[in-house]
């Protein structure tokens, strides 16, 4: 009998703790748009601790090295994007992310692939409590530009 009080106790203890956690989960979102204001894409964060997993996904993107950076306003204007306003520095860097795309075919529709992946980079921060995040009153862009800078596709982020 008395095991049995050890182990309501514990389990009452463990319900406690778990129950009373304030961490909340900060999901932002959006839509990535060309010069054209034609969709082309998706982009999904989720904040997870001191960094957001960003998961991105465009189409139609020609061979080459782009880059990916947010800018402080969240506006995407075609066909320049310039209402955006400047980017946001997280790191001694040029850029936040820089990538190549490589010619590949599905070998199932022999289409060129789309451009899939989910990066994981520290200080991007969703809680809009937290002074550095990239969900405060007027939001923010995520901007890929090519390998000349030109800024040629755009997402406004915004939280769920």
């Amino acid at each position: 009998m008395a095991k049995n009080k050890i182990y309501i106790s514990l389990l009452i203890i463990f319900f406690t703790i778990f129950s009373c956690s304030d961490s909340e989960v900060f999901i932002s979102d959006g839509l990535f748009i060309n010069y054209r204001n034609e969709d082309v894409g998706t982009v999904e964060l989720t904040q997870q601790g001191n960094g957001s997993n960003i998961r991105i996904s465009i189409k139609g993107l020609i061979p080459g090295k782009y880059s990916l950076d947010f800018y402080e306003i969240g506006k995407c204007n075609s066909p320049d994007f310039e209402a955006s306003g400047p980017k946001i520095k997280f790191f001694d860097r040029e850029n936040l992310y820089t990538f190549y795309v490589k010619k590949e075919i599905n070998r199932y529709t022999g289409k060129v692939k789309d451009f899939n992946q989910t990066l994981f980079i520290e200080r991007i921060i969703l809680d809009p409590k937290v002074e550095q995040s990239l969900s405060d009153f007027n939001g923010s862009s995520f901007i890929l530009s090519d390998e000349l800078g030109k800024k040629i596709i755009c997402s406004e982020i915004y939280l769920r």
